[in-house]
């Protein structure tokens, strides 16, 4: 009995796997994701004078539709939707470390991440945006450039 009950959770948990990739490959073959795989390195918040923060604020983008980066203390990640130019990241889970100087920049960074509605990228340049206004530029990583 117990050996039946363990191939049948096992079956169980093939098929839903199988059937998941199933969805994102048919996802990903009627939108391709421009963002996938990128990794970006925060230059500018709009109308905010960034602190310097003990890490680099990064952002990278999955192939899964998740992303995830560091605010400059704390590790954090997610969800993200995109449609066409329609970008939007659901919501920030982190790491809960105190930072001084850092959080401040922080926590400005992941209240504009449920602003975004939309994204740009022109060369090495990621614009978060809402609107026409921009919220917040990202360089290219080094380790992405070509």
């Amino acid at each position: 009995m117990r050996y039946l009950l363990s191939c049948i959770a096992l079956s169980l948990l093939v098929w839903c796997s199988c059937s998941s990739m199933k969805k994102q490959s048919q996802s990903g073959a009627k939108n391709s994701d421009p963002l996938a795989g990128t990794s970006w390195t925060l230059s500018a918040i709009s109308g905010f004078e960034a602190e310097k923060t003990p890490k680099p604020v990064t952002i990278s983008f999955q192939d899964s539709l998740r992303f995830s980066g560091n605010g400059g203390c704390n590790g954090y990640g997610g969800a993200y939707t995109l449609e066409g130019s329609s970008l939007k990241l659901g919501r920030v889970l982190s790491t809960k470390m105190a930072c001084m100087p850092g959080m401040k920049t922080e926590n400005k960074l992941f209240e504009l991440y449920t602003q975004v509605d939309h994204y740009r990228v022109s060369g090495d340049k990621l614009s978060l945006m809402q609107g026409e206004k921009v919220l917040a530029e990202f360089g290219r990583s080094k380790k992405d450039q070509k």
